[in-house]
């Protein structure tokens, strides 16, 4: 599967390449300082979209400040994880039920 090259987020414009990352042990990471998410390249297709956005995810907190609130660093992985699990499912649901019963 073909990714885009770019993404823009809150005006900025994010690089996502691919990159071989088993020595990380991780399926992808996000970079604030470059502005980059790399994916890891053998990933299947479900896999490789869930990734790519739990990384967009991290972009979005770290750009919008709310990974650095006041009181030492913000817990994000539990935030990104919590809208990856109890969010985004119940969201695609009403999404396709509302194009479902749109005329």
């Amino acid at each position: 599967m073909e990714l885009p090259k770019t993404v823009s987020m809150a005006g900025i414009s994010i690089r996502i390449v691919r990159a071989d990352l088993s020595e990380d042990d991780v399926f992808g990471f996000w970079s604030l300082d470059r502005k980059t998410i790399t994916i890891h390249k053998p990933l299947p297709k479900k896999k490789l979209i869930e990734t790519l956005r739990h990384e967009m995810l991290h972009a979005a907190l770290d750009l919008s400040g709310v990974s650095f609130s006041e009181g030492g660093p913000f817990p994000d992985e539990n935030v990104v994880r919590a809208l990856e699990s109890l969010f985004f499912g119940p969201w695609d649901r009403i999404q396709a039920r509302l194009k479902k019963n749109t005329p």
